[in-house]
């Protein structure tokens, strides 16, 4: 039986018509604004409202299964299937999104990273700073560990109180001053601790979440994709080759447990000198090795007020030092275990003699099994103890 022609007319027409609805991507155009290529940007932020939505529906289903790991279950690739039929885009290029993320900067004659850049990595982590050869090399860089809180549950709920103070009238009356933006924070952290509950958090944990949310970050330099600072002489390892860039003097490292390191790196790891800000409240002001406290160094404890002070450690251990408590008494060894417990040593207790003069009483003896056992007393002319010791 012939065909009729109107039919193939009618055929023709609708094939036509879904030829023109098909869209079409110019997968190399750029957008202005995040220097992103569009289309990766559109595949990138579907993913994410996709995620996004997921984990309401997640969070909903799990009520109040705050101690429990977040899993991520969620399906990849029914997102990419319904990305390509939806959007009619390439699916490799979604795979490809997925799987590498989103780059904006340099790049060298074999398409590697070089020179400054932004990423966002798959796994939703951010970065912006020097490449070479993919690797992170730079100094003034900025690494954001999105990843490490998959979920709002597992954010400590008063650092979201702090990102929530950025609505306080006092607070958006500062931030609003015409002053440079890090002096605007510090001024609005400043104030925010003063008030419950943030008043034993410190400045610093207030001023870094102001800054770049409840997330860890580190602030700084890198040497072929290793946190590293500038070192004086006496820190830097034999048989090191001197780097050739310029690093940073000191870098900023903030930790999943909101404990915050200030102070120098080496080959990724806490080197020289540096001060940790502990989330108990506990501060170690002194010298690292290898991520360990090695070398002299001040360590005071939040829970009673008491510092060791110009102690020496190896390996993360103190060894020797002056433990100092509130109401002036010391305690000083030459062979602490981590703790006073079975060292000998010297306790000087604050005393004043009958014409109001300041003495001091300085008892001998050695801790067993946690107990005190003195072996001999004197007395001697006061001193300050503040003075005696190295701070840094």
């Amino acid at each position: 039986m012939p065909r009729d022609v109107d039919d193939d007319d009618e055929n023709n027409s609708e094939q036509e018509e879904e030829e023109v609805k098909a869209p079409t991507y110019n997968y190399d155009e750029v957008d202005e604004e995040t220097g992103f290529k569009k289309v990766d940007k559109m595949i990138w932020d579907l993913y994410i409202s996709a995620r996004e939505a997921h984990q309401k529906e997640k969070d909903k289903e799990d009520g109040e299964k705050e101690d429990e790991p977040a899993e991520d279950d969620f399906d990849k690739e029914g997102f990419i299937a319904s990305t390509v039929e939806s959007k009619q885009l390439d699916e490799n290029r979604i795979k490809m999104v997925l799987r590498l993320g989103l780059y904006s900067g340099g790049v060298n004659e074999f398409n590697e990273r070089e020179g400054l850049g932004c990423s966002i990595y798959s796994n939703f982590d951010e970065y912006k700073g020097g490449y070479e050869q993919n690797l992170k090399h730079g100094k003034d860089c900025l690494y954001i560990y999105y990843s490490q809180h998959n979920s709002q549950k597992s954010i400590p709920p008063v650092d979201l109180e702090i990102v929530k103070m950025k609505e306080d009238e006092k607070v958006k009356e500062i931030l609003a001053k015409e002053l440079n933006d890090d002096l605007k924070l510090q001024e609005a952290s400043d104030y925010i601790s003063t008030l419950e509950p943030f008043k034993k958090l410190g400045p610093n944990r207030v001023f870094y979440v102001l800054k770049y949310g409840p997330y860890p970050f580190y602030e700084g330099s890198y040497c072929k994709d290793k946190k590293q600072t500038v070192l004086e002489p006496k820190h830097v390892p034999e048989n090191t080759e001197h780097p050739s860039i310029e690093l940073n003097d000191k870098s900023i490292m903030r930790y999943k447990d909101c404990s915050l390191y200030i102070g120098q790196f080496f080959d990724g790891k806490k080197h020289g000198k540096g001060i940790m800000y502990y989330a108990n409240g506990d501060i170690y002001n002194g010298e690292w090795k290898n991520n360990q406290k090695h070398g002299v160094g001040d360590y005071y404890f939040a829970s009673n007020n008491s510092t060791y002070k110009a102690a020496h450690w190896e390996n993360g251990q103190i060894k020797t030092g002056t433990w100092v408590m509130p109401g002036g008494t010391t305690y000083e060894s030459k062979n602490f275990n981590q703790t006073p417990a079975n060292s000998s040593g010297s306790f000087l207790f604050a005393s004043k003699n009958g014409k109001g003069e300041k003495k001091q009483i300085k008892v001998e003896g050695s801790f067993v099994e946690d107990e005190w056992q003195p072996k001999a007393i004197s007395a001697q002319n006061a001193f300050d103890p503040e003075k005696s010791f190295i701070c840094y």
